[in-house]
């Protein structure tokens, strides 16, 4: 609950500072993630699962085709991993704030760049019909690098397509090291 509190602190100060702004275009956004929990555990196999996110964001134009495009989204990020034969699947909620730059190379494409910052909501831990509530055992902050291209369809509707690529290690034990890569397939339409 401690970590909801803070996710909604912190989206509520960072919302704050720009909606005064005239520059600032706001969207509502969702989509697909295919995450993979990479494990430098030996005799571990990983494999992506399909999650899903939705939030919002905004775009603050620098010039006349660049700027920061900014989410506040609920992550949903489903991996499985397989070790001496048996599957272990992982059930991850984040509440993630992606800044990326964008270059718009034409009225319809851009190219993005820039890191994210993820705060663990929960993590589920399966393995058949078994689940256990492992988020406190679990590293809290998530954070690595990110990019993709992005295409706009309309003033009203656009999608992104970017790989996330994890620094921080969320591992649950010492001894390994965990960290997050991610496909995130978005959708996002003006208000």
């Amino acid at each position: 609950m401690r970590n909801v509190l803070c996710a909604l602190g912190l989206l509520i100060l960072l919302v704050g500072q720009v909606v005064a702004d005239e520059k600032v275009v706001w969207n509502t956004t969702g989509g697909l993630n295919f995450a993979t929990l990479n494990s430098s555990y030996s005799g571990v196999s990983t494999s992506a699962g399909v999650g899903f996110n939705v939030g919002v964001k905004y775009f603050n134009s620098v010039g006349e085709k660049d700027g920061l495009e900014t989410s506040f989204l609920f992550s949903f990020k489903n991996s499985s991993e397989k070790y001496n034969g048996n599957n272990l699947n992982y059930n991850a909620t984040y509440f993630e704030v992606p800044v990326q730059y964008y270059y718009q190379l034409n009225k319809n494409l851009k190219i993005l760049g820039g890191g994210y910052a993820g705060v663990l909501l929960s993590l589920r831990a399966s393995q058949g019909n078994v689940s256990l509530d492992i988020s406190s055992a679990a590293n809290v902050l998530d954070y690595g690098l990110m990019g993709g291209v992005g295409y706009q369809f309309s003033d009203k509707l656009s999608c992104n397509l970017a790989y996330q690529l994890g620094l921080a290690d969320v591992s649950i034990s010492s001894g390994e090291k965990n960290q997050y890569s991610n496909i995130m397939l978005t959708v996002a339409s003006a208000f």
